[in-house]
C-alpha cells in the first residue's frame, strides 16, 4: 500500500517512523497503516470525487480487484467505483442485478460494526443458489468480497464493497480486521458529507429569505432538506406531507415539479424548470423556479434542488402623463394605451371609461397611428420597453 513500510515483529523503530503512521493491532502482529489514507477518507466528505482513490486503496488492502460504493436514489442505485471495478458495477446496476440477490439485503440488516465477508453472509448452498454469484460474479471471475454498511441517519445507508477474484479465495479474518480499523472513519466521513449537505441547504434558504424570496431545498424525491420562514407561510401554494415531503397544491404545477426533479436526478438540465402555479383559492399565482444545486455538493449521497417562488405581478404601465408626452396622445387615447399595457381588453377599457366599445376602437386607431404600431401587441411591447427605461433612469 502506498505510504506503508514493513514492520518486523520485535523490531525497534525510530520515533520519527511513527509520524504519519498508525499501528493496527492484528492478533499478535502489528501492521503500519498510512495516516494519509485516513486523511483522504475525511477529505471525501468535502470532495466526493476523491472516493475513487479511497476505494482503490481499500481494494489494495483487501487484495481485491476494486471497490464500489452504493447509495439508493429515487432513480435507482447511485454508485462510485475504482477503475478496476467500474465496468462490473455498471453492468450490475444497469442489468438490474441488485434486485436479484439477497446480498445487499443481508448487509443492510447488519449492525454497522465493520466489514463482513461472503462466508459470514451466506452458506455455500446459499452462494450456489444466489443469482448474483452463480450467473453474474462467478462467470466474470469474481466471487469473494468484503462489504460494510455506512449508516447516514435520515439519508438511509450506503454500502461499500471490495470485490476479489474467485481464485484468490475468501477474505481472511486478519484482512477484515485491518479494514475494520478504517470503518469508523469511512462512516464518519459519509455522515459528515450528509450533514454538510443539510447545512448548505439551510444557509441557501436563509440567504434567500434575507432577499425576500420564499424558498426551500429538496432532494430529488421531493423531501425538504431546509426551508425558510417565508416559504412556510405559503400554505396557499405548498402542502407539507409525511416524511418531510412537499407538494404544490396546483396539481398541474406539482406534476411539472416532479418531472423537473426527475430530470435533475439524471443530471439533465433541459426541460421546464420554471412554471406558474396557482394558489388554493385559484386566483393568487406565483412562478415556481426549480434550480439544480450543482458542483461538488452533488455527490453519491444525493443531489438537491432549490425551489423558489416569485409572485406573478400584474403588468405595469407608464403613467398617463408620460404616455401623452412621449407620443402626443390625447388623454382618452393615453388611457386606452395604458389599459392595454396593464393587460386589459377593449371591453374592459370601455366598461371602465363608461363608453362604447366602438368609441374605444376609434381611440385605439389613434394610438396605433401616433405610436407607429400596427397591432395592439406592438403597443404593449412598446410601452413595456418604456417602463423598463423609466425604471433604469
Amino acid at each position: 500500500m502506498q505510504g506503508q513500510r514493513k514492520v518486523r515483529i520485535g523490531q525497534r523503530l525510530p520515533r520519527a517512523f511513527f509520524r504519519g503512521v498508525i499501528l493496527v493491532r492484528l492478533g499478535n502482529r502489528s501492521i503500519a497503516m498510512s495516516e494519509s489514507l485516513i486523511e483522504l477518507i475525511y477529505e471525501c466528505a468535502f470532495l466526493p470525487e476523491l472516493w475513487d482513490k479511497v476505494l482503490d486503496q481499500l481494494a489494495g488492502i483487501a487484495d481485491a480487484r476494486g471497490g464500489a460504493l452504493y447509495f439508493p436514489g429515487p432513480d435507482g442505485l447511485r454508485w462510485k467505483a475504482s477503475d478496476g471495478l467500474r465496468g462490473l458495477v455498471a453492468d450490475y446496476v444497469d442489468g438490474g442485478w441488485a434486485g436479484r440477490t439477497k446480498r445487499r439485503e443481508r448487509i443492510s440488516t447488519l449492525k454497522p460494526k465493520g466489514f463482513v465477508s461472503d462466508k459470514q453472509l451466506f452458506s455455500q448452498e446459499d452462494l450456489e443458489q444466489d443469482p448474483i454469484y452463480r450467473d453474474f460474479l462467478w462467470p466474470r471471475g469474481f466471487g469473494w468480497a468484503a462489504a460494510a454498511r455506512l449508516p447516514l441517519g435520515r439519508e438511509g445507508s450506503a454500502v461499500l464493497s471490495l470485490e476479489r477474484d474467485y481464485a484468490r479465495g475468501p477474505l481472511e479474518r486478519t484482512t477484515l480486521d485491518q479494514l475494520d480499523e478504517l470503518h469508523p472513519h469511512l462512516m464518519r466521513s459519509a455522515q459528515i458529507a450528509a450533514r454538510l449537505r443539510f447545512e448548505r441547504a439551510r444557509l441557501t434558504t436563509e440567504t434567500l429569505a434575507l432577499l425576500g424570496h420564499p424558498a426551500l431545498v429538496v432532494d430529488f424525491q421531493g423531501r425538504a432538506l431546509a426551508a425558510n420562514d417565508l416559504i412556510q407561510e405559503k400554505q396557499n401554494f405548498v402542502r407539507w406531507l409525511a416524511t418531510d415531503r412537499i407538494a404544490l397544491r396546483d396539481k398541474s404545477a406539482d406534476k411539472l415539479l416532479k418531472e423537473a426533479l426527475k430530470r435533475l436526478s439524471g443530471n439533465a438540465v433541459v426541460g421546464k424548470h420554471c412554471f406558474p402555479a396557482g394558489g388554493r383559492d385559484g386566483e393568487d399565482r406565483s412562478l415556481v423556479h426549480v434550480i439544480p444545486i450543482a458542483g461538488k455538493a452533488r455527490d453519491i449521497f444525493g443531489g438537491s434542488a432549490l425551489i423558489m417562488l416569485s409572485p406573478v405581478n400584474p403588468p405595469t404601465a407608464p403613467s398617463l402623463s408620460l404616455i401623452q408626452a412621449m407620443f402626443g396622445l390625447s388623454p382618452r387615447e393615453a388611457r386606452v394605451a395604458q389599459g392595454l399595457a396593464e393587460g386589459a381588453t377593449l371591453d374592459e377599457i370601455a366598461a371602465e371609461a363608461k363608453v362604447s366599445r366602438n368609441t374605444v376602437r376609434s381611440q385605439l386607431r389613434g394610438v396605433l397611428e401616433k405610436t407607429g404600431c400596427n397591432r395592439q401587441a406592438e403597443v404593449v411591447a412598446l410601452l413595456s420597453r418604456l417602463t423598463l427605461s423609466a425604471d433604469v433612469a
